[in-house]
């Protein structure tokens, strides 16, 4: 049986008529296409745009400075990785590592931009916390609750600073 074809299209693999220049029917089997390496860094796939490389999927031992061949990577060489659905930008990181979730980062100021409504953040555990550090030690700003009957607000490495318990008493200091 005929396994692909080569037309003035393109190459049709589990297809007789390509309809772009690679085109693959897999029927009813569930992979597609599988890239394998031997390469002890792993396998990557880039996508190019006139010659000039845009990004790589595969592998992040060959993707990533401190990546392992175990790590899953996605790269975007020439700009901002975006993310979309239905056509529409949805989130963005940008070449600086700033990232924006329903908007563009804004830059100058955070590293995470969340905008259109609410955000939440949850655990299953009592011990959740938001922790935000101004820098890369341990200083920063606690708030979360340690337990299900507080929200206690922290500064200085987790120093609590002020409680608000389950009854709605505010303990300062």
């Amino acid at each position: 049986a005929e396994g692909m074809r080569l037309t003035s299209t393109g190459l049709g693999i589990g297809t007789s008529s390509p309809a772009v220049r690679l085109s693959v029917d897999s029927g009813a089997t569930a992979l597609t296409a599988n890239f394998n390496s031997a390469n002890a860094s792993g396998s990557y796939i880039r996508l190019q745009n006139s010659g000039t490389s845009i990004g790589d999927l595969g592998s992040g031992g060959n993707l990533f400075s401190g990546g392992t061949a175990g790590d899953f990577g996605l790269t975007s060489r020439a700009g901002n990785l975006v993310f979309g659905t239905s056509s529409t930008e949805r989130a963005r990181i940008d070449s600086s590592g700033n990232v924006g979730i329903g908007s563009l980062p804004i830059t100058s100021s955070y590293r995470l931009t969340v905008t259109g409504g609410r955000s939440a953040f949850q655990s299953n555990s009592d011990a959740f916390g938001l922790y935000v550090a101004y820098n890369s030690s341990t200083n920063g700003y606690f708030i979360g609750s340690p337990s299900a009957d507080v929200l206690s607000f922290s500064t200085a490495a987790g120093n609590e600073k002020m409680r608000l318990d389950a009854s709605g008493n505010l303990l300062v200091g």
